[in-house]
């Protein structure tokens, strides 16, 4: 984002388990200078947020994700995010 100013407004939609990914990046980037921090949150016009899941929901809903059709993988993928 820092690298393209060509879009300096920017709005953010996310959705399930988009809310958690978007929690983790907010912590990384926290440890910013406070400048460039001030900068890019000041770039945020609106946030959209459809159905976001909670961390309890997050594992069960990855592993579901990239294993659909239930393999013995959907399990072990579930159980390794916990």
């Amino acid at each position: 984002m820092e690298s393209n100013q060509k879009y300096q407004d920017i709005i953010l939609h996310g959705f399930s388990v988009g809310g958690y990914l978007y929690g983790e990046i907010c912590q990384k980037i926290s440890n910013l200078p406070e400048k460039k921090l001030s900068e890019l949150c000041n770039r945020f016009k609106g946030q959209i947020w459809d159905s976001p899941v909670d961390v309890a929901g997050v594992a069960k809903g990855v592993a579901a994700a990239v294993f659909p059709s239930g393999s013995i993988f959907r399990g072990v993928i579930e159980k390794s995010l916990q």
